[in-house]
């Protein structure tokens, strides 16, 4: 019996010439035998994603699979073009699935650093590459900054503390850090900056502030580095009232209650929102400047709102804010409440 292995064949046909011998001689027979035909498999090389200063996502596709299918497929890399498998970093295997792309995460990878990227497939003919290669680089590691929330905020008097954290100093470690904040959102080192101290330092830190807008405002921690600057998240430091500047007032956006006259006039006189001990409710004229804004100030039900002016010594000035009417009616009336205090024009 002969045995033919077809994967060791040339493919196409092959010959050969089998001698059988005896004791009553020797004959020779034609074998004849067709080889598999065998290819290697084709791969493309998909750009690198989720690029940190230590990580990175290669990607790859197979093409075709080739004669026979290939049985282990991944990647190469290398800080030099086109690398291979023997002067790969590390050989990186993926699973093999029914789906032609394939991705592996790299670990450990050197900052500030280039490399080359090949995927590659292997049958039992050998090794093939993808025919390009994917360069990319590390970048610098920068500090990982975080804001805190900011506590003890108080508008009356311009104060409150400011929070931060530092996770990571970055390499090398940043040189500076501190606080950035404004009026307007995103605040950055060209708005209003206070530096902290403690530059490459990881933990926490803090810094009490003076003079901060007596409105709302947006506060970032920030940290700069040799290769650029990082800011934490945005906090809002909100402020609960709205000002109406054409009004000279400030009112509230969320009403205080309801309740008779002089329970509605005691629930603004002892209002300390924001700091503030100057609340009052709204004269006649005031309280309809705030229907006329009532959309943009929010916050009001459709129903009757108290002002402080009096009609004469029993009647007191009301507004409907279902349609705007102002009337009067006896402060025994149970009614809603808005707080309101002078600013300047």
């Amino acid at each position: 019996m002969v045995v033919i292995d077809r994967s060791k064949l040339n493919s196409g046909e092959n010959k050969a010439v089998v001698v059988v011998r005896s004791s009553n001689g020797s004959s020779e027979m034609n074998v004849i035998a067709i080889g598999e035909e065998t290819t290697m498999p084709t791969l493309n090389t998909l750009a690198t994603t989720n690029i940190t200063f230590s990580t990175a996502t290669f990607n790859g596709e197979i093409i075709t699979d080739g004669v026979p299918p290939y049985d282990e497929r991944g990647f190469v890399y290398s800080t030099s073009s086109m690398p291979t498998l023997e002067n790969t970093i590390a050989r990186l295997t993926c699973t093999l699935t029914s789906s032609k792309e394939f991705s592996f995460n790299a670990k450990e990878l050197t900052h500030s650093t280039t490399y080359y990227v090949r995927a590659y497939a292997k049958n039992s003919r050998g090794v093939a590459y993808s025919t390009n290669e994917i360069k990319f680089n590390t970048p610098i590691p920068l500090p990982d900054v975080k804001t805190l929330d900011v506590v003890n905020a108080d508008f009356s008097e311009g104060t409150a503390t400011f929070r931060g954290e530092i996770t990571f100093a970055g390499i090398p470690p940043y040189t500076e850090r501190g606080f950035v904040y404004g009026t307007l959102p995103e605040p950055t080192v060209n708005d209003n900056k206070v530096v902290a101290n403690g530059a490459g330092e990881t933990g926490t830190y803090s810094k009490y502030m003076t003079g901060l807008p007596k409105n709302t405002y947006y506060v970032r921690a920030y940290a700069i580095a040799k290769s650029g600057i990082v800011y934490g998240e945005e906090k809002v430091i909100e402020s609960k009232w709205i000002e109406i500047p054409s009004a000279g007032i400030a009112v509230q956006k969320n009403d205080l209650g309801n309740g008779y006259w002089e329970t509605a006039d005691a629930m603004c006189n002892n209002s300390t929102l924001g700091g503030f001990t100057d609340w009052r409710l709204p004269t006649k004229e005031e309280l309809m400047v705030l229907y006329n804004n009532r959309n943009k100030i929010g916050g009001f039900v459709k129903d009757f709102y108290w002002s402080s002016t009096s009609k004469d010594d029993y009647y007191h000035w009301f507004v409907d804010f279902r349609n705007g009417g102002l009337s009067y009616n006896p402060p025994t009336n149970s009614y809603y409440v808005r707080a309101v205090r002078s600013i300047r024009k």
